[in-house]
């Protein structure tokens, strides 16, 4: 499934690229061995590169409207719990995603991101259930089926990133090549009402990526946006696959509305081998502040 995604993902991001055009919007001419330009009909003007200011900065507040499958299998665990059908997390959930960006050179952006996800739920089981133990994740804790238990999954986000313009078509559309580090915090947790058990870990993981946009309209834009890293942290791994497409119109020159969508696919795995495999996916919307 995650390769027919990211098959769809590359074929969509060559039609977006192809439809960007790298013609330069300057006339050559040549008079008295001088070279000169002159715009295009309908070219924008563009100031030279020295004369641009440089200082450009944004921040998005959105949310994202998640659903939420996957499972947690504790190590020793003959089979592992779903996150939906036994810990009843299936629901549709409101969560914050904040983007800070600063342009750091001509071609540079610098990034910091904080995304807070939480899916809660008290369900009675349908059968027996495995889990790490709170006290010590190489031990286990088991409820018994028709226990009732509160649960929960949280996932919290902080990156740091950086991405270069590689390709580019003036201030229509552009490539940038993405890099930066993540620091996952995940858990997964059941509680009834004598014991817990609780999956956690926190990783640091690298990624890599790229990051499109097309102007469609003076006030319209397109944007897409493909990452994935897999990394390892002493005896703790991490893996992530992740694309958000969306479009952003401008209200004003300092103000514009974000809707889009993301598809988030997680697997990370502790110091004891118990491991979180998950996906969260949704529409996310919101506003940007340009300055």
């Amino acid at each position: 499934m995650r390769l027919k995604v990211f098959i769809v993902l590359v074929v969509t991001l060559a039609i977006f690229i192809s439809n960007m055009g790298f013609a330069q919007p300057y006339a050559s001419n040549v008079t008295n061995n001088i070279a000169y330009y002159v715009p295009k009909p309908g070219s924008p003007i563009i100031l030279n590169e020295a004369e641009q200011s440089w200082k450009d900065f944004f921040f998005k507040v959105r949310v994202w409207w998640s659903d939420l499958s996957g499972d947690v299998k504790a190590s020793s665990a003959s089979e592992s719990v779903d996150l939906v059908d036994d810990m009843g997390l299936g629901d549709t959930e409101t969560n914050l995603d904040i983007v800070f960006e600063k342009r750091v050179n001509k071609r540079g952006w610098a990034g910091l991101r904080y995304t807070a996800i939480r899916h809660s739920s008290t369900v009675t089981l349908d059968r027996d259930i495995t889990l790490p133990s709170e006290v010590d994740a190489s031990s286990t804790v088991t409820f018994k089926k028709g226990t009732t238990v509160d649960t929960y999954l949280k996932y919290n986000a902080v990156e740091l990133y950086y991405k270069y313009k590689i390709v580019k078509n003036w201030e229509r559309s552009g490539l940038y090549l993405l890099g930066g580090i993540r620091f996952n915090d995940a858990e997964a947790s059941a509680t009834s009402s004598s014991s817990k058990g609780l999956y956690s870990i926190n990783i640091p993981t690298f990624y890599l990526g790229l990051n499109g946009y097309y102007k469609l309209s003076d006030n319209l834009g397109g944007y897409l946006d493909i990452k994935g890293f897999s990394s390892a942290n002493s005896d703790k791994t991490g893996a992530l696959f992740e694309y958000e497409v969306g479009l952003e119109f401008n209200l004003s020159d300092n103000m514009a509305i974000d809707l889009g969508y993301r598809h988030a696919e997680y697997d990370l795995t502790d110091s004891a081998d118990n491991d979180a495999d998950f996906t969260l996916e949704g529409l996310l919307g919101g506003l940007m502040v340009k300055f």
